[in-house]
């Protein structure tokens, strides 16, 4: 079975404005999940687990509303239902070791190549979590480039840069 999970190594930079302006970056690896492969993943490795202990994990909970629940569903007040051929795909940091630590999260919605749709959640040092729906959307990386999005709370969407390269795992 050929898996579409990969691995993303990036920066994640932060820059606010005021009161007192303020920027940082730093270099981070966030994992690039089919929603639909995480059992799959886990069978082929002993590295990951979903919902259970291991060295990599994704926990439903630490996600959008924050319960058991399975994170598709949970998406289906964020992003338009499901449909034949799509996938969700969750751009994220799993936790290490237990430790979660995840600045922010993006669902990606897509049919084969195409991104149909997204939204990014932010996660700040206060426990807060933030969906921001992104809606000026590009398909080629020639087009990357900050998305708009109105701020709510001590949130602020992140900008990410990254590279893609296979997620190996036999």
């Amino acid at each position: 079975m050929s898996l579409r999970s990969e691995i993303y190594r990036g920066t994640v930079v932060h820059e606010r404005c005021g009161p007192v302006a303020h920027a940082f970056s730093y270099p981070m690896t966030f994992f690039a999940f089919d929603l639909a492969e995480l059992d799959a993943l886990a069978e082929q490795t002993r590295l990951f687990r979903h919902n259970d202990r291991a060295v990599l994990s994704l926990r439903d909970c630490d996600y959008l509303h924050g319960n058991a629940q399975a994170i598709e569903p949970q998406l289906e007040a964020f992003l338009p239902p499901l449909q034949a051929g799509q996938r969700t795909m969750l751009v994220t940091s799993p936790r290490y070791f237990g430790y979660a630590f995840n600045p922010v999260n993006f669902y990606l919605r897509l049919d084969g190549a195409e991104l149909l749709s997204a939204i990014a959640e932010v996660n700040n040092t206060f426990g807060d979590r933030h969906i921001y729906p992104l809606t000026e959307l590009c398909q080629s990386a020639a087009d990357t480039g900050p998305l708009p999005a109105r701020k709510t709370s001590t949130s602020r969407p992140l900008m990410i840069c990254a590279e893609t390269m296979p997620l190996p795992l036999k």
